[in-house]
Parts: C-alpha cells; structure tokens; sequence
C-alpha cells in the first residue's frame, strides 16, 4: 500500500499503525472479518503490510483506546504543521 500511495501521492505522510499485541490485532481482525476465509486474508494483508512498515513515514505503536491513539495523531499533525480545530 505505501508504495501504491506514494506514487500517487509523493508528498503525503504515510503513518502505519503498528498493533503492539498481536492478542489485540486477531481480535479485531476477527470482529471485522466475515468468514474464517476473510479473517486469514485480513491477517495475510496485514503482514505483508508490516514487512513494508519501513516504507512509512510514520509508525505509530497501537495500544490502549482511541484517546491514547488520539494523542499520538495530534503530535504527528503537529509535526507536520497541521492545526487542529
């Protein structure tokens, strides 16, 4: 994904989002998937997408809730001169 995103976007800021407990990650792999199949294709996506996190700008360790999450998107807005309303 961040090489089709980056040559479709040069200048974008590419985060990854970086589940720090794979416990955590097959659970919400699981309530999205919609089969057994869906679940094993997400989970194959996701690892070619973790051995390319390199190509990222960004990555962002994921743990805890949306506001711990929040907080880390604000210090990257920040870094990239983005105001927050």
């Amino acid at each position: 994904m961040a090489v089709r995103i980056r040559g479709a976007e040069p200048s974008a800021a590419l985060l990854f989002l970086m589940p720090t407990n794979e416990r955590i990650l097959y659970e919400r792999l699981r309530a999205r998937a919609t089969s057994a199949e869906d679940f094993e294709a997400r989970l194959a996506h996701w690892r070619e997408e973790k051995e390319h996190a390199s190509l990222f700008d960004y990555i962002l360790p994921v743990e805890g809730g949306l506001d711990a999450l929040n907080t880390r998107w604000a210090g990257i807005w920040h870094d990239l001169g983005i105001s927050l309303p």
